[in-house]
């Protein structure tokens, strides 16, 4: 057993060093040029694409206005871009007045935003997820302007209590080139660190933007490992109209983790955009093991994406490539599910054996996947998530993220066996009994 723990040790502490290598190799190329903070508009109008901009919402009273405002403040010509906010019939499951719905109506019935191209979709169902929001409003798009406007226009999928610069649409525009179909912004999880009062929750938007920086953009311009299966996040994802044509639609259900499957699967290339969409972090661990299990959840159904993207594919045999992407997904989903948990595992053998050097041994691992990133960020980032805390003492909250990060990365399993379970009742009973999470 004491050797089995020595060697599951010595890999997580090999794991955490690799993932540092990854952030230490990233970050210089982000300040230096690729995530340019002071970012000049080139001279779009040469190519203007269209851009469609979705924006699914369900209960966002307190965000929609400022969102909009942001939206038609965008340094992008006016005729080269359309929002489309969908509404859902669950707003009225619960009784809010005024829902973002009335808000909604009101704003247009102001004309509050002159100059914004502002389309209001409706999914009339009270059942569903976000995807079939997107779905519904996609596909009454194509009956609005044809297939082939929709070919050609780009499909932004924004969230309303997200941040967005003056520059958002701009920034995608300059990144489209021939040949790429799927773009992607990289994010930062401190929207809403200001008003967190738990610490562990201070901890998530630190590790997770290490995690976004060491191991999202290197999946996107193919560093380290490029034959891994990609997954997209929901804001800041454009695609053209045409592959989502071609893939039928939003994948029922968690869209976005499934359309990088399928863009792995059928080897379509993706491309990250300059500059970094700020984002809300949990506000709760509750949230959080929600929240953590609909990723686990979401990219576990790769098993079913595989069948659909050979079906789709011209040459329908299994390549070599297939393999490897099977396996990582595989490979990825076992460390995923226990990283955290050997970690704590680790430390209570080894203080049952009373074993100092394998105590060490996991401590040094510990610190070294979830402190140390703690500090990276934080310093790097100092800026953005330091300014959000407008009188705040900054320190404090440091000090706070620092000591609970090793507490969190070793719960992260909690969230994470609760997606299993809601996976493997998909896969054996055909049940999706996803929890619903706060937006």
């Amino acid at each position: 057993m004491i050797t089995i723990l020595y060697i599951i040790g010595f890999l997580l502490f090999f794991h955490g060093v690799y993932q540092l290598i990854k952030y230490l190799i990233v970050i210089p190329k982000i300040k230096k040029n690729f995530f340019n903070t002071t970012f000049t508009v080139k001279n779009y109008l040469e190519k203007t694409y269209k851009i469609l901009v979705l924006v699914p919402i369900l209960h966002e009273e307190k965000t929609i206005e400022k969102f909009l405002t942001d939206l038609s403040n965008q340094d992008y010509p006016k005729d080269f871009y359309e929002v489309y906010v969908v509404t859902t019939q669950k707003e009225y499951s619960e009784n809010i007045e005024p829902n973002t719905i009335d808000i909604l109506k009101q704003i247009i019935s102001e004309n509050k935003f002159p100059k914004l191209r502002l389309t209001i979709i409706h999914y009339p169902d009270a059942e569903g997820f976000k995807t079939h929001q997107l779905d519904f409003a996609f596909n009454q798009i194509r009956k609005n302007i044809g297939d082939i406007a929709v070919s050609e226009s780009f499909f932004l999928f924004l969230d309303a209590d997200s941040e967005v610069d003056v520059n958002t649409l701009a920034r995608f525009n300059s990144s489209i080139e021939n040949g790429t179909e799927i773009y992607q912004q990289p994010l930062l999880w401190f929207k809403n660190i200001d008003t967190l009062k738990s610490s562990l929750m201070y901890s998530f938007a630190f590790l997770q933007s290490f995690f976004s920086i060491s191991y999202e953009i290197p999946m996107f311009i193919g560093k380290f490992c490029p034959w891994r299966l990609k997954y997209f996040v929901g804001h800041g994802l454009c695609i053209r109209g045409s592959f989502i044509i071609r893939v039928g639609g939003f994948p029922d259900i968690i869209e976005d983790v499934r359309l990088g499957r399928l863009s792995s699967f059928l080897n379509v290339k993706a491309k990250l955009v300059p500059g970094f969409g700020i984002v809300e972090t949990a506000k709760s661990l509750s949230v959080y093991i929600k929240q953590s299990s609909i990723w686990f959840f979401g990219c576990g159904l790769f098993i079913s994406d595989y069948p659909f993207a050979r079906s789709l594919r011209k040459t329908k045999s299994v390549t070599m490539k297939d393999f490897v992407l099977i396996f990582y997904g595989f490979f990825k989903a076992f460390r995923w599910l226990n990283k955290g948990l050997f970690h704590l595992a680790g430390l209570i053998f080894s203080l049952t054996y009373m074993s100092i050097p394998l105590f060490v041994l996991f401590v040094s691992s510990l610190l070294l996947n979830s402190t140390i990133p703690v500090f990276l960020v934080s310093k790097d980032f100092k800026g953005i998530w330091r300014k959000k805390l407008n009188n705040r003492n900054g320190t404090i909250v440091l000090f706070r993220s620092v000591l609970f990060s090793p507490i969190l990365y070793m719960l992260n399993f909690i969230g994470l066996y609760y997606g299993l379970y809601k996976l493997l009742k998909f896969y054996l009973w055909g049940q999706i009994t996803l929890p619903k999470t706060e937006r």
